[in-house]
């Protein structure tokens, strides 16, 4: 059996003992330098034997084995030390051995350590590693036993006598099989017969119906059969489908690695970013940043994580395919027994619904507020004007009758706008993009007979966005014909596909240009601001509420808006959204 040796120490120990190990036909030999280096290379699975030194770069010794044992807890460990380095905590994790390499045959020493770990492995009994520390193996494994060539038990521990709630001498010289029937019908026993068939480990986690007990364990085989330990892990099932089971996002990250990465995403996170945990897992939590994300309270949650404190805040943050939400972030920090930080944890929930509920309630106030005592000012002073005069002419009648039917449009514009943004379905899908614009033409041409609108959208394109794309385009379509200054206006809407990046060190995204180009006069500095989203104020005018509207719908397919004044006289609105992946999906979730 070749066992593969993870040597993670100080170059200063290296040099001889890798060319040596490498020269044995017994062994594997990976070499890394880091903390961080070691425990991700420790997540592929193959290694049997970690050898480590001093305190690296980036990690304490007794830190790095007291982390690779969470992931690995029956991971048989070297610690190779100098004389001054101490095996670590007593109450934590220890080294299966312990060799001095200041020693003259400390090369010797660490070869005959990894035999005796070759002979346990192979054997399946328990071999003091060295004379003053017997029974070290009982410390790094809750249970175990070991099965001859006709899966009978040879030896058992006091630990798998606890967890299998048999006795020793209920189980030595009886099969697994006959004591366990049911296990036979679980992939533990396709597991331990592929293990003995091909001479290679295995390592599963498996229910065990009968003793209501998820088991983590680690089989190797030999000549003489198989050796096994393993360990309870129900707990830590539970905790994961419990997490996996909540509607939220929940991320877990690791601040003694660097960068504090992603070490753990739920289902619900996978739901609400379209980001699964083998897309994030080992990155910073920054990539759910975008163009429009705040600074400030980006800023609040990096100090609160130095400061190792918990913190809420709200911002925006993006999916997977580009679209932004409102999210609110709960990072708090957590504590061992001891006051230790081990990890954050973050829990991540899309309020959307309910922060531009509210913006919409602001916006809305305050532009009926302003536009109906504006409008009311002017009705009550021309109605002053007039008490008194006998006979009314069409000049003094026209200010009021003007401000009053402005009045009744406002009123009519926030509602048909409150109804929409009420009831519009917005979540973010793959649309059809010549349907959307053929039914926006469609209703602008019965408003607006006299109108010429020229439309080339190209056939079979989808982008992401939703239904009320439609709206937004009829609202440009309408804003160019209304203020245009020709007897017969005219609007002309194109699209043209490219590419655009959307975060710094991402890659290109296909996007598809949809290009309004009127003959209105320039959109005024505000009316531009409004559509472009660079006023975030609201907004002072009942003319601009169609423009927010478009600005807002745009904005929550993940899309924005240019605008420029045309060569032609008037002004070209281009607004960029997303294309989906595969064109030839229709109406189905773009995640």
């Amino acid at each position: 059996m070749t066992l593969t040796l993870l040597c993670a120490s100080d170059p200063s120990y290296e040099e001889d003992l890798v060319r040596y190990l490498r020269s044995q036909e017994a062994f594997s030999v990976v070499t890394t330098r880091t903390g961080r280096s070691t425990l991700e290379r420790l997540e592929k699975g193959d290694i049997d034997v970690l050898l480590y030194g001093r305190d690296l770069p980036d990690m304490p010794a007794d830190e790095l084995l007291r982390r690779a044992r969470r992931r690995h807890a029956l991971l048989p460990a070297i610690l190779l030390t100098d004389g001054m380095a101490a095996p670590g905590d007593e109450d934590g994790p220890q080294p299966t051995a312990t060799v001095q390499m200041q020693r003259p045959d400390a090369v010797d020493r660490v070869h005959e350590a990894i035999q005796d770990l070759v002979e346990y492995l192979q054997r399946g009994e328990l071999q003091p590693l060295e004379e003053h520390d017997r029974g070290v193996l009982n410390r790094i494994t809750d249970s175990f036993y070991s099965l001859d060539g006709e899966w009978r038990f040879s030896s058992v521990n006091r630990s798998a006598e606890t967890l299998l709630q048999r006795s020793a001498e209920e189980l030595i010289g009886r099969s697994v099989w006959d004591v366990f029937p049911e296990a036979t019908n679980t992939p533990l026993y396709e597991e331990f017969v592929r293990a003995r068939e091909t001479g290679e480990r295995t390592e599963l986690e498996i229910y065990y119906e009968p003793l209501e007990t998820w088991f983590h364990v680690l089989a190797y085989p030999s000549t003489d059969g198989l050796s096994v330990y393993f360990r309870d892990v129900t707990d830590r099932m539970l905790h994961t489908w419990a997490m996996d089971a909540a509607e939220i996002g929940i991320l877990i990250t690791d601040p003694h690695q660097s960068d504090n990465p992603i070490i753990y995403a739920n289902e619900g996170f996978e739901t609400l970013t379209g980001y699964a945990e083998a897309d994030i897992r080992g990155r910073n939590t920054r990539f759910l940043q975008g163009p429009r994300t705040d600074p400030a309270p980006v800023s609040r949650m990096r100090d609160a994580i130095d400061a190792r404190q918990p913190v809420t805040v709200e911002l925006i943050n993006y999916r997977k395919n580009g679209t932004p939400f409102w999210n609110r972030v709960n990072i708090t920090p957590v504590f061992d027994p001891n006051g230790n930080l081990t990890h954050f944890i973050g829990f991540q929930q899309d309020v959307t619904a309910r922060v531009e509920e509210e913006r919409r309630a602001e916006l809305l106030h305050r532009v009926l507020r302003h536009n109906i005592r504006n409008s009311m000012n002017v009705i009550l002073g021309q109605v002053s004007t007039l008490e008194g005069a006998t006979t009314l002419d069409d000049e003094q009648l026209a200010p009021i009758t003007e401000h009053g039917e402005d009045l009744l449009r406002l009123a009519e514009r926030a509602r048909d706008i409150d109804t929409v943004l009420e009831h519009g379905q917005f979540e973010p899908r793959a649309v059809p993009l010549a349907q959307l614009a053929a039914a926006a033409a469609d209703s602008v041409r019965r408003a607006y007979p006299a109108a010429t609108l020229e439309t080339d959208v190209q056939d079979g394109i989808h982008v992401i966005g939703s239904d009320a794309l439609a709206i937004a385009f009829e609202e440009l379509l309408e804003n160019g014909i209304k203020h245009a200054t020709p007897a017969h206006p005219t609007v002309t809407v194109t699209t043209d596909t490219g590419t655009q990046r959307f975060r710094p060190g991402e890659s290109d995204r296909p996007v598809v240009y949809v290009s309004f180009v009127d003959a209105a006069p320039p959109l005024t500095d505000q009316e531009r601001a409004s559509l472009t989203g660079e006023d975030e104020t609201p907004l002072r005018h009942g003319s601009g509420l169609g423009l927010w509207l478009v600005q807002w719908i745009v904005t929550l397919s993940g899309g924005s808006i240019d605008v420029v004044h045309h060569p032609s006289g008037g002004n070209e609105i281009t607004v960029t959204l997303f294309r989906a992946v595969d064109d030839s999906q229709t109406d189905r979730d773009a995640h």
